[in-house]
């Protein structure tokens, strides 16, 4: 697909005086809500399946509170986070955060960008590791509780869990392209 096969953005429009997502005029890409959205339903979903205890353990009053609150928080930091990708120079090609580090620390000393860009992948890299292994005890507990009259430990059903994802996994590293 290539760019003429794009639909317009509000940003083509030469009639327009201004773009209310804040977008740079003629820029292509996501608006800073859009953004922000996709970044709320990437932790809501990895979150919602605890969801229901934490709210059970604070109350009804207090866990709605809470979830606003971290609603509007996450929110205000995937804004920051777009405007950072969208405004500053050197991250104009990021594509994950230890590239929006990267970028965001250009002009920094060179032991201060290769630092922050270091703890930047270790944490992106440990939170999707840790968020797989939370997914594959999910889903082992899932199979356990489908297959309740087979006696067989966590640990079996998550591996058979990780045997059955794999190829969806192997699938999506291309984004659905069967190319390899």
């Amino acid at each position: 697909m290539n760019s003429n096969d794009l639909p317009p953005t509000s940003s083509d429009d030469d009639s327009s005086a201004s773009d209310s997502s804040g977008d740079a005029k003629g820029k292509r890409g996501n608006g800073a809500w859009l953004t922000a959205g996709i970044i709320v339903a990437d932790v809501v979903g990895a979150g919602i399946l605890g969801m229901p205890s934490a709210v059970a353990k604070f109350g009804w009053l207090l866990g709605a509170i809470l979830l606003i609150v971290l609603l509007a928080a996450n929110v205000h930091i995937s804004i920051l986070m777009w405007r950072v990708r969208m405004y500053s120079p050197g991250c104009s090609n990021a594509v994950t955060y230890s590239d929006l580090v990267r970028g965001t620390f250009a002009r920094a000393p060179t032991w201060q960008r290769n630092t922050t860009t270091w703890l930047a992948g270790f944490a992106q890299k440990s939170f999707l590791y840790g968020l797989m292994g939370l997914y594959l005890l999910s889903a082992g507990k899932g199979f356990g509780m489908i297959f309740y009259e087979i006696q067989t430990c966590l640990p079996v059903w998550a591996a058979y869990a990780a045997l059955l994802l794999l190829p969806f996994a192997l699938y999506s590293r291309n984004l659905g392209c069967l190319v390899p």
